[in-house]
């Protein structure tokens, strides 16, 4: 980039709908040009993935996806943040769930500390609770 282009990515006169490389000028706020601002279409929950695609309330943009980070396992919380193969992600937390195998091969019981209001999805079985308390649960 010469140093013409850097002035224009600090200019807020320059829109990027007129001027295209002031976004992916060095110190432009971000790659992508949606209604004459700069955004990232990756991050952005306004823009998420494409122009003008608004993520929901409760979802943020991860990876350009509108993603629900309170129950997502791959997303739990922040973007990125993975929880464990043994976790559940209830309410943006990774919440353990312990697996205890009893006398017989064939019988296993999972138990957990779950948040009321949240759902356990766990192989092939799903809980959801209604209230906003914890209770212990075993299936």
């Amino acid at each position: 980039m010469n140093s013409t282009t850097q002035l224009f990515a600090l200019n807020p006169f320059y829109q990027c709908d007129i001027y295209p490389r002031v976004c992916l000028a060095k110190g432009g706020v971000a790659p992508h040009c949606c209604k004459k601002k700069c955004v990232n279409v990756i991050t952005d929950s306004l823009n998420c993935g494409s122009c003008g695609k608004k993520c929901k309330s409760g979802e943020a943009c991860c990876k350009g996806r509108c993603v629900d980070v309170s129950t997502s396992r791959s997303n739990c919380g922040l973007c990125g943040m993975k929880c464990r193969y043994n976790e559940s992600c209830c309410k943006g937390n990774c919440i353990l769930i312990r697996e205890i195998v009893g006398r017989v091969k064939t019988s296993a019981k999972r138990e957990s500390l779950v948040p009321m209001g949240c759902a356990i999805m766990h192989e092939y079985w799903l809980i959801q609770f209604p209230h906003d308390d914890t209770m212990q649960i075993t299936c």
